[in-house]
């Protein structure tokens, strides 16, 4: 590539990084997000709890939701901030400090998401299961694709969430500053 093209390509990066961020982040995202779906899916399907077993936590819940929520919502969190970290922001920011401001974000949102993925199932069931003659809980433990539907939601609102807490908290002035940033900048000029 000509010193010329690549000086255009990295003055359009530096254009439109927001939207290039935006666009690597949703691709990086998504794999945290299939993580997430399948390990979510996999776990109500397997975890040898009682379906019928509830916590009181935010509000009143099946604890199968709650226990599958806390696992893939960890795993996912993890692969999600290190994949980001170093390809969507490419920061060298103190990774201890920035683990903690991601830690920050999960601890309104968690709460918020258990209750969520508690609420609405229950919630979208409840004239259904009335019809059916079963509590709205029997009726989710039946009918799983209601908890992975709710699921679907969180994950979303999660993603758009979290970009903007990463890219304005976390990474705030620390976008583009690790090795790979710097040797793409190098070559640009």
């Amino acid at each position: 590539m000509s010193n010329e093209k690549k000086s255009a390509l990295s003055k359009s990066r530096e254009e439109n990084g927001g939207l290039w961020q935006a666009i690597k982040y949703v691709f990086c995202t998504m794999s945290a997000g299939i993580i997430e779906f399948a390990l979510f899916t996999i776990l109500l399907h397997v975890l040898p709890i009682d379906p019928h077993k509830t916590i009181n936590f935010v509000q009143e819940l099946p604890l199968r939701n709650f226990v599958a929520t806390i696992i893939s919502l960890c795993v996912a969190t993890l692969w999600n901030f290190t994949i980001n970290r170093k390809f969507t922001f490419k920061s060298a920011a103190n990774i201890p400090r920035a683990m903690f401001l991601a830690f920050l974000f999960y601890v309104p949102f968690f709460p918020l998401k258990l209750w969520l993925n508690g609420f609405l199932p229950l919630y979208f069931a409840k004239n259904a299961a009335a019809q059916a003659g079963m509590t709205p809980l029997m009726y989710v433990n039946a009918h799983k694709y209601i908890a992975i539907i709710v699921e679907v939601f969180t994950l979303l609102l999660n993603g758009v969430c979290e970009f903007c807490w990463q890219k304005f908290v976390i990474y705030r002035n620390q976008i583009n500053t690790n090795e790979d940033a710097q040797k793409i900048k190098e070559k640009a000029e």
